[in-house]
């Protein structure tokens, strides 16, 4: 007896997201392999959901298809292809009169400014969704309480720390009366503020949320979910700050590792450990180590980002650093160029690293007996450290998160 040849597995997997498969099979193929990290695939579900959709001709299928399908292309960071397909679904709700799925495809669009580094405008348009959910819901929703940690998040990479702050706490309460103080969404949040308080220089604070946060999270998880690892480097910056470099060392090391068995070698949010690194190993004086960390750091988010992005900015200045504290200081002057000059692209003097690269870029004119430039650099510094809160706020109300949406 003959016996049939085996079928190939590509042939498969396209049997398995055919159009002979429903609209709502075909959306959860495509959640359920982006699950898995199998983000090109699932992008072929969404595509092929996308279709069943348009040809339905209900609007609503296809403003949803539109949203699922940009959110995975988000994923692999075709920044240009998401903007479209978000923009897409927006106009859609927008004419369908869906108030609510507006304001979830708002803010599925602000992740993406956000990832971008265009702080100004997710802040535009989370503010709008807010607005939205606020106005339609009652005051003590989850949707509503999301708004709030994603507008908290942008106020904190604005600066604007003591209104992230006031955005996280109401954000906790309704969330510990929603669900209690020991679910995953409230320690989730209690993350967000517990990197808040390290950031506002507040170490006592941000160390006692940290701990309870990855106990929980050990617990709930496992030792080895990539949101241990987040709880890890989170810890670990706050050992940094307070010069305990061995305890930062060790805890950003056990997050790499969960993180690049994880997420592969190559993602992202490797490259922001990797960074976190090698500012310890600087401390440390083991500035050969830093800088080879730094240099792959910057590869990978040129390589996944583009070369304009703001994190680039840092992982730039962080390698000027290391160039002119071992005197090699014609090496770091256009890296300092060029981390002001991708700063100035993303915010100007609203963005949050400006005066630390000014500083530092000054302290390097300094050494190079430039003194003139210097003082024009420092007298810039003391410009955007007189600026308060309550002066800049006004301009931010007008006008649009570090890669992948923090809750659902």
């Amino acid at each position: 007896m003959r016996c049939l040849k085996r079928i190939p597995l590509f042939l498969l997997v396209g049997l398995l997201i055919s159009g002979e498969r429903t609209w709502e099979q075909l959306v959860a193929d495509g959640r359920e392999l982006a699950s898995q990290r199998r983000y090109a695939e699932a992008e072929t579900a969404f595509r092929n959901a996308l279709g069943q959709a348009e040809s339905s001709g209900r609007p609503e299928r296809v403003a949803q298809s539109l949203g699922t399908l940009a959110n995975v292309v988000l994923l692999r960071f075709n920044f240009t292809l998401a903007e479209e397909l978000y923009g897409r679904a927006v106009s859609l709700w927008v004419k369908l009169q869906r108030p609510l799925d507006l304001a979830e495809a708002l803010g599925d669009f602000c992740a993406l400014y956000a990832a971008k580094g265009q702080y100004d405008r997710a802040e535009t348009v989370f503010r709008r969704a807010l607005s939205i959910r606020e106005e339609t819901l009652q005051t003590e929703d989850p949707h509503v309480a999301r708004s709030l940690c994603d507008l908290g998040y942008i106020c904190q990479m604005r600066g604007r720390y003591n209104e992230a702050e006031s955005h996280y706490r109401r954000a906790v309460s309704i969330r510990e009366k929603l669900f209690g103080s020991e679910s995953a969404i409230v320690v989730q949040t209690l993350a967000k503020l517990a990197e808040l308080y390290e950031t506002k220089r507040q170490y006592g604070k941000a160390e006692q949320l940290q701990i309870k946060v990855l106990r929980m999270l050990e617990g709930a998880l496992g030792p080895e979910h990539t949101s241990v690892a987040a709880a890890m480097m989170e810890l670990a910056r706050t050992y940094h700050s307070q010069s305990r470099l061995d305890d930062a060392e060790s805890l950003f090391k056990r997050s790499l590792a969960i993180s690049e068995k994880a997420l592969g070698n190559d993602h992202p949010y490797v490259a922001v450990i990797l960074n976190d690194l090698a500012a310890v190993l600087h401390a440390k004086h083991l500035n050969k180590e830093a800088k080879l960390l730094c240099l792959r750091a910057v590869i990978i988010q040129e390589r996944a980002l583009g070369p304009r992005h703001p994190a680039v900015s840092r992982s730039v200045h962080n390698l000027a650093e290391i160039y002119s504290e071992e005197g090699q200081y014609r090496d770091a002057e256009p890296l300092y160029i060029h981390s002001l000059s991708i700063a100035q692209e993303s915010g100007g003097s609203t963005h949050p690293d400006m005066s630390l690269i000014l500083s530092h870029y000054a302290s390097l004119m300094r050494k190079l007996h430039r003194n003139n430039e210097a003082r024009k650099l420092e007298t810039q510094v003391r410009r955007l450290q007189s600026k308060t809160e309550e002066d800049d706020f006004a301009k931010f109300l007008v006008d649009w998160r570090d890669l992948r949406r923090q809750e659902k």
